[in-house]
């Protein structure tokens, strides 16, 4: 479910299509990670009820720590949620992310390593490693190159792999 009837995308009232799903939801489950992606069809931000379409979430979880997570985000430019802001397609542990033109409130395209069960992002030529507990993970930008941030918020500090 997600996809709704013309005008009725935002709340109090949702009119959702029953003849099409629209999201499918992927895991790729070993006893080192999970990683997880919301496949959908590249659809303007208006055939999404918004509830759909708000804040979605893929990335990976890695074990031996709850906060060891890999994950794409876009930047909120909006005081609102961000709605419709990227699509991704995944096979077992690969999945390719992009931002979506039709997004509402996303700004630019970032991927967010904890410190929590991370090492350090490790930049090699267009690629960004890191390991955690059994596993390591590889970041790389499609187009247009890439710059690695450290950012210190709270005495954590936590790296973003931006497109430049």
């Amino acid at each position: 479910m997600g996809l709704v009837e013309p005008n009725f995308s935002d709340p109090p009232e949702y009119r959702l299509r029953t003849d099409f799903g629209g999201i499918l939801r992927y895991d790729y489950c070993t006893p080192d990670f999970m990683l997880g992606s919301l496949m959908t069809e590249a659809r303007p931000n208006e055939d999404w009820a918004a509830i759909s379409s708000q804040n979605r979430w893929y990335g990976a979880i890695f074990r031996g720590q709850p906060d060891a997570r890999i994950y794409p985000w876009c930047v909120n430019v909006g005081n609102d949620s961000t709605y419709n802001q990227q699509w991704a397609v995944q096979h077992k542990g690969t999945p390719i992310c992009q931002k979506l033109k039709t997004n509402r409130h996303a700004g630019p395209m970032r991927v967010w390593f904890s410190k929590a069960g991370l090492s350090a992002p490790i930049r090699q030529g267009p690629w960004v490693f890191a390991e955690a507990a059994g596993a390591w993970a590889g970041v790389r930008v499609a187009a247009g190159g890439a710059e690695v941030q450290e950012n210190s918020l709270q005495q954590q500090h936590v790296a973003f792999f931006q497109a430049r």
